[in-house]
């Protein structure tokens, strides 16, 4: 595949600093260099060394006429070279790639790292492109609630951070002569070097006078560009604490730094670089801070990206004296860092894994420009020969099923399954025998009938389906709808299974026993998730790839609980992304219900279905 990534710098006091977006894009470019990708970087200037190829294109510079001459070149640079996909890095840069592919079939995506600036213009346009990735949950809530945006079609990924480069690092042990290093990694300007400020005037004195041997480091930036306010303030600090401060700049490689730091103070991708180091870490960024980084509080900091970033801008003031005496607390009694910290961190910001999520997207991004049409996901329980005693409308008859088949025939529907989808975006499949009129027809808690009705009606209409069944083999009916106004409904044998497995359908995970995922604990959650999966790859012997959730009930912790688990696509009810290809954890699918005819049908396979029914239901 060949990838551009557009990023933009902004000059700040007439200096340029590298910023985690800069390391994000040299780290990411490199994995998919390394995966036999052409990577192409287009920016102001190379914050880095990188195998992509580097092209220089002003970005950062927003006068109307450059930005003009922006267009031009970024379109000529995609031309030129076939790019086939464009991965902007900031708003600026989003919104050139916007132009640039404009009557084009090449997708573009944004990754947004930060929070956007609050004016007319990101309120009234949309630039992000085809699909959003943010770096933390904060920021999917913040252009939700405060720039309208659609996030439904944005999803959270990680700094991919490649951990293969830090050496191992040996346990901390005191100095021999005393000396303890704080060190502070970030850049000097903008509210990250305001914090810094006021950590250098309400935080840091106190501490030199209680610890003679306390020694401040300082890494990224530089004090010229502190603000003016404070250059009074620093000059005294620097002249009674000079031989203890230390200011590096920017290093591209922060093992040495990491190594001799008794604890590290900073924000996004450096606390975990530092809390994968075994190093102490603080989280402190340019938004808030956390207490001493445990994996007890992992997913708080996660939501800000260890500090960085608040869902709305009203940011809450930091008690800098509670710092102060937390700091105060662990210099004099320095403890290790929890051990379990290192795999908690590379197992969500692991280059690899974090570089494969991002190309499937790019593969589904793909498909979704080369296919303009939405893939209609139609969602059937139980296909009875005669209405059965049931309060809910979970069911269609045999016969009314038998007319929807017929619909989609003549209508020249094709089913797909997940399994055909995946084929599509690896690339086992060319994307041109996708189908021209897809459809997906799902059915959920695998009912005999399923097997004694449906499966002989769509062999013979030349049809497969996607069928999420229990995990919990044991199970005879659908003991999770037992009432007096519902009659038990028995569920297919592991031999009917295996037939219609056999014969081309697809089977899903339902969790073990039909719980309500969102109302029960973590670990329960994750074992009716992550043991579905596990049960019924052993009696089947063949991949789960897809789960539904039950109920259609869900929340980003069932989300990432299902991830966790290893699945590849999570099916939802009425609710979800708003394309088909946007989301694969958050699939859309249409109930269909006992007497929808030919008219439903019409409307229900139609491209324009999903955005009316998000309008009809405010959602």
């Amino acid at each position: 595949m060949k990838i551009l990534h557009l990023v933009s710098h902004s000059i700040m006091r007439g200096k340029m600093e590298v910023t985690g977006s800069d390391v994000y894009v040299l780290t990411l470019s490199d994995a998919q260099s390394a995966e036999g990708h052409e990577v192409f970087i287009a920016g102001d200037f190379q914050a880095g060394p990188t195998n992509a190829r580097f092209v220089r294109i002003p970005i950062g510079r927003r006068r109307p006429h450059q930005r003009l001459m922006n267009v031009l070149l970024v379109r000529k640079l995609i031309l030129r070279r076939g790019i086939e996909l464009v991965h902007a890095h900031s708003r600026a840069a989003s919104w050139i790639a916007r132009q640039a592919v404009r009557g084009t079939r090449i997708p573009f995506i944004s990754t947004i790292h930060g929070r956007q600036k609050l004016h007319l213009s990101t309120r009234i346009f949309d630039v992000y492109g085809n699909h959003i990735i943010t770096v933390c949950d904060n920021l999917r809530e913040h252009l939700s609630k405060e720039l309208g945006i659609d996030c439904r079609r944005a999803e959270t990924i990680p700094n991919a951070i490649n951990f293969a480069r830090f050496p191992a690092r040996p346990a901390w042990k005191p100095s021999p002569d005393g000396k303890f290093v704080i060190t502070i990694i970030g850049r000097t300007t903008g509210e990250k070097g305001n914090k810094l400020c006021r950590l250098f005037d309400q935080v840091f004195p106190a501490l030199l006078d209680a610890h003679p041997k306390l020694i401040i480091k300082q890494v990224g930036g530089s004090p010229e560009h502190f603000s003016a306010e404070f250059r009074p303030l620093w000059d005294k600090f620097r002249e009674r604490y000079a031989d203890r401060i230390i200011f590096t700049g920017h290093r591209p490689d922060l093992s040495e730094e990491l190594a001799e730091a008794g604890l590290v103070i900073g924000g996004g991708r450096v606390a975990v670089e530092a809390a994968h180091a075994e190093v102490p870490v603080f989280p402190f960024g340019e938004s808030c801070r956390h207490p001493r980084l445990t994996p007890e509080n992992m997913s708080e900091a996660l939501k800000t990206n260890f500090g960085d970033i608040l869902p709305l801008r009203e940011m809450p003031p930091i008690d800098y004296a509670a710092f102060r005496s937390e700091l105060e607390s662990f210099i004099s009694t320095p403890t290790p860092s929890d051990p379990r910290l290192p795999s908690l961190v590379a197992t969500r910001f692991g280059v690899r894994d974090v570089t494969r999520r991002i190309l499937e997207l790019y593969r589904r991004m793909l498909l979704q420009c080369r296919y303009s049409r939405q893939v209609p996901v139609l969602m059937y329980h139980k296909i009875p020969k005669a209405p059965p005693q049931s309060r809910h409308r979970t069911w269609v008859s045999a016969d009314m099923f038998e007319r929807h088949l017929r619909f989609l025939r003549r209508h020249g529907y094709q089913s797909i399954t997940m399994r055909d989808v995946k084929a599509f975006i690896d690339g086992t499949r060319p994307l041109s025998d996708f189908p021209a009129k897809p459809v997906m027809i799902t059915f959920d808690d695998g009912y005999m009938d399923n097997y004694e009705n449906a499966f002989p009606l769509m062999r013979r209409y030349g049809f497969t389906g996607l069928i999420f069944c229990m995990g919990d083999t044991l199970l005879r009916d659908n003991a999770w709808d037992h009432s007096p106004t519902e009659a038990s409904a028995p569920l297919m044998t592991i031999p009917q299974i295996r037939e219609m497995c056999d014969a081309g359908f697809e089977i899903g995970a339902h969790t073990l026993s039909h719980p309500h995922l969102t109302e029960i604990g973590a670990e329960s959650a994750r074992r009716e998730i992550a043991e579905s999966r596990l049960k019924l790859e052993e009696v089947l012997g063949t991949s789960i790839l897809s789960f539904a959730y039950p109920y259609g009930e869900y929340d980003d912790r069932t989300v990432e609980l299902v991830r966790e688990a290893g699945f590849y696509s999570a099916f939802a009810t009425s609710t979800g992304a708003a394309d088909f290809f946007d989301d694969p954890f958050r699939i859309f699918r249409t109930h269909v219900f006992p007497k929808d005819g030919v008219f439903q049908m019409i409307k229900k396979t139609s491209a324009w279905y999903r955005s009316y029914f998000f309008f009809k239901h405010g959602k």
